[in-house]
C-alpha cells in the first residue's frame, strides 16, 4: 500500500484539525520548504502557498493513505491543487504533497503573510 507524506502549512498543522479531518493523529515532523510563500486568503482563516522567493516552515504528517489524502483532497475545496514538493526535514529532503494555490486564484489573496500563532491564539485559546 503506497504511504504519502503531506506537507501542511496553516490549519492543519494543529493536530486536532487534522485528526478531525482523518480520525486519527499521523506521525508530525517540522518542515522546511523553500522557494514558496505562505498568505492570507482575504475573508478567510486559512492561509494558501504560492511559488515565491521564502521560506514556509510547517509540518509534515508521515504516512497517509489514499484513503485520507482523498479525505484531505475534499476539506482542501478545489482552490488548491495538490503537487509534489521537496521539504527539508531535520537534514534531508523529504518528497511530500502539498496543496499550492491555483495561479489563477492569485487575486483572492492578501498581501501579508499568515501567523500559525496568531490564529491558533485568536480560534483556539
Amino acid at each position: 500500500m503506497l504511504m504519502i507524506d503531506l506537507f501542511t502549512y496553516g490549519t492543519l498543522m494543529l493536530p486536532d484539525l487534522m485528526e478531525s479531518v482523518i480520525q486519527r493523529r499521523p506521525e508530525r515532523l517540522h518542515g522546511l520548504l523553500s522557494g514558496y510563500e505562505r498568505r492570507e486568503v482575504r475573508n478567510a482563516h486559512f492561509p494558501a502557498i504560492m511559488p515565491g522567493s521564502r521560506e514556509v516552515q510547517g509540518i509534515i504528517y508521515t504516512g497517509l493513505s489514499q484513503q485520507e489524502i482523498h479525505l484531505l483532497d475534499t476539506y482542501e475545496s478545489n482552490y488548491y491543487i495538490r503537487r509534489t514538493v521537496s521539504v527539508k526535514c531535520e537534514q534531508t529532503f523529504r518528497a511530500c504533497e502539498a496543496y499550492i494555490w491555483r495561479p489563477d486564484l492569485r487575486h483572492l489573496l492578501g498581501d501579508c503573510d499568515w501567523d500559525y500563532q496568531a490564529w491558533v491564539t485568536k480560534h483556539y485559546s
